[in-house]
């Protein structure tokens, strides 16, 4: 039923032809050409015949818009299919390259994530107890004695700070230190200082320094 519709809506969009092959015969308007006061009628099968004609003419060009209307909508979709492909292609590479960042980017667990970790917790410790170190000022008029007691209240703040490093951190960077030399890495400069805490250099940039030597997966780089 919805072919029958559609080809009758196709059909009834050239009402022009079947206004001609239908109303036309029956108006009679060849009498002209004959004697006046003659009446010319059109024989009913040629009518029949005229009307028949003009539906067909109105058919096959009512096919002709089909044929063109369906090779547009295949264009359509084979426009569209092209594009859906390339939007595939697009997204599967997007995929691929969001997997690849995704490899390089190390796991919190990872050594390298944990040693910039325990670096940035270390430095944030020392700048706390930095601001609060107490001024101790020593001068060429001192004796020995105040000398020392000038700088009494500045040294017990340090052994302070070394008993926290040591309770705090030292057990961790120590770890840390081991798990780096297993890995081949050199950890010469930091591995006889990590349990006091204080070293030639800083204890959280020679962390920093380690971790930069792994790779996302916490291999060695060379």
């Amino acid at each position: 039923m919805g072919f029958i519709a559609d080809n009758l809506r196709a059909v009834a969009s050239y009402w022009w032809v079947v206004l001609v092959g239908i109303v036309m015969p029956f108006l009679d308007l060849v009498k002209f050409l004959h004697p006046k006061n003659r009446e010319f009628r059109l024989h009913p099968s040629l009518r029949i015949g005229i009307a028949a004609l003009a539906i067909v003419i109105a058919e096959v060009l009512a096919y002709r818009d089909q044929e063109k209307n369906l090779s547009a909508v295949i264009g359509e979709k084979r426009q569209l299919s092209i594009q859906n492909n390339a939007l595939t292609e697009d997204l599967r590479e997007k995929i691929e390259e969001n997997t690849r960042l995704k490899s390089q980017i190390p796991s919190e667990d990872s050594l390298k994530v944990r040693a910039v970790k325990k670096a940035e917790e270390l430095e944030k410790f020392l700048r706390k107890r930095r601001k609060h170190e107490p001024t101790c000022t020593q001068t060429s008029k001192m004796t020995p004695e105040e000398q020392q007691a000038a700088i009494a209240p500045c040294a017990k703040y340090n052994m302070e700070t070394m008993g926290l490093y040591s309770q705090l951190f030292a057990p961790d960077v120590m770890a840390m230190v081991a798990e780096f030399k297993a890995k081949g890495v050199d950890v010469t400069n930091i591995e006889n200082c990590a349990p006091q805490g204080w070293c030639g250099i800083t204890i959280s940039v020679q962390l920093r320094a380690l971790a930069a030597r792994l790779g996302a997966n916490d291999k060695v780089k060379r």
